[in-house]
């Protein structure tokens, strides 16, 4: 996600002293902080609200039972719960990824089956994405193409310093590759190596053999 962190880091000379948050204009933006800005918790509490919403009228409409729906209800208003000023359960269902557990409840709860669960699960996902897509990141996007203008920063810029960074990249892996060129010889010689040693040792167990204690001086 090209939050202003990271594209300080793709972009230093463009965006190193402009990583603060448009919405808050405090604390550095990052892929976390998207979920925890004071400016933002309305629009999620919003667009959480209103997925959750449009999943439970559907079920309404295909005639879901009471029992389906308000298991379904429940489940959500849990995964909702452990969210509460934790970033990276926010990210957890955005990304879509699904606990076991939820899987489990969701099915003792409804008596769907098991892939049926996963399925509104992911569907979950999928549409409060979009509407984080539409409502927060849309706006977010919107402020920094602003900064740019304001900046000066144009896309031949950002094209610019990506070739720059990409012909630095290029120059690492043909580096790369050279010192793995090198490494067949090394081991060649250290096998070279390792077989005159060897060679020599066993020309001397050979005199020991032959000449017992003598051989040592004994």
């Amino acid at each position: 996600m090209p939050t202003l962190d990271n594209l300080a880091i793709r972009r230093p000379k463009l965006y190193h002293n402009h990583q603060k948050c448009f919405l808050y204009l405090v604390e550095k933006e990052t892929r976390e902080h998207l979920f925890t800005c004071p400016m933002a918790q309305t629009n999620l509490e919003s667009i959480w609200k209103e997925t959750k919403g449009q999943l439970l009228d559907k079920g309404r409409k295909s005639n879901e039972s009471f029992k389906i729906l308000n298991g379904k209800r429940h489940l959500l208003d849990k995964i909702k719960g452990k969210t509460i000023g934790l970033p990276q359960e926010y990210l957890k269902v955005f990304s879509g990824l699904i606990r076991r557990e939820d899987i489990e409840e969701l099915k003792r709860f409804t008596d769907l089956s098991k892939n049926a669960c996963k399925e509104f699960i992911y569907d979950f996902s999928n549409k409060l994405r979009k509407q984080f897509h539409d409502e927060i990141w849309k706006t977010r996007c919107e402020a920094v193409i602003d900064m740019e203008k304001t900046l000066g920063i144009a896309k031949k810029d950002k094209r610019t310093a990506q070739n720059k960074d990409n012909k630095q990249d290029l120059l690492k892996t043909q580096d790369s590759k050279k010192r793995k060129k090198k490494l067949p010889q090394d081991k060649d010689r250290i096998s070279e190596q390792y077989v005159a040693v060897h060679s020599s040792i066993i020309d001397k167990i050979d005199l020991w053999v032959q000449w017992g204690k003598k051989w040592i001086g004994i």
